[in-house]
């Protein structure tokens, strides 16, 4: 069981991240917000601020996977008329 003022500060580094443009270190935030979710005796408030501050990371690792995947595509020239990237041809095969 993790003392209240403990669990506040890792909240309030892990709610920092959910601005952040590391992947890695969103991702890694969320890891530790789950670990905390999930050990038993939290109480309601940390619980529910938990919650709060998983979800803004997993919002962010979604946008973060988002851009990726755009920057990828347009990278490839999937969608456009000459789509012949390396990737494209897979993408059509995939369809």
């Amino acid at each position: 069981m993790t003392d209240s003022a403990t669990t506040a500060q890792l909240l309030d580094r892990c709610n920092q991240l959910s601005s952040s443009d590391d992947y890695e270190a969103v991702r890694n935030g969320l890891t530790q917000v789950i670990a905390l979710l999930e050990q038993p005796g939290l109480g309601l408030n940390d619980s529910v601020r938990a919650y709060e501050v998983g979800r803004k990371l997993a919002e962010q690792c979604q946008k973060l996977l988002d851009a990726a995947e755009l920057r990828i595509t347009q990278l490839d020239g999937v969608g456009s008329d000459t789509g012949t990237g390396p990737l494209a041809s897979r993408v059509r095969l995939e369809s």
